[in-house]
């Protein structure tokens, strides 16, 4: 905290949130400073894609029927909410990059967000046409 201090009164004039906020570090990249160990993670294959991506979950999400998934562009606009329904067997669901409408989406980065009862977890994508 001292050098995140030194450093915005002297240099930068703009702190580093991941010092101030640990927690920030946390909801990223699923790591937990009380736990060493990941405490989750969702993986797209293929990433970047052209058409459609995979989205796969690790078993130590909590998959209920309150799961949501959901995909948002850049600016934060919620572009598809994929539910519990679409999960296949083994915690994966297809994004075929449309929108709600069923309009193909746009080229670009895109987050999918995991939401369960207990946390939420994030993953960048990006697409290619």
């Amino acid at each position: 905290m001292t050098r995140n201090n030194k450093i915005y009164t002297n240099w930068q004039h703009n702190r580093n949130p991941f010092i101030d906020h640990p927690e920030f570090a946390e909801r990223i990249w699923c790591y937990s400073m009380d736990d060493p160990n990941p405490v989750c993670t969702i993986e797209a294959f293929p990433n970047p894609f052209t058409n459609s991506t995979i989205l796969q979950f690790n078993k130590t999400a909590e998959i209920t029927e309150s799961t949501e998934i959901k995909i948002y562009n850049v600016k934060g606009q919620l572009v598809r909410k994929l539910g519990f329904r679409d999960l296949d067997v083994g915690y994966s669901v297809e994004w075929n990059s449309k929108d709600e409408k069923g309009n193909d989406v746009k080229s670009g980065l895109y987050f999918c967000v995991l939401t369960t009862e207990e946390k939420q977890i994030f993953k960048k994508i990006t697409l290619l046409r």
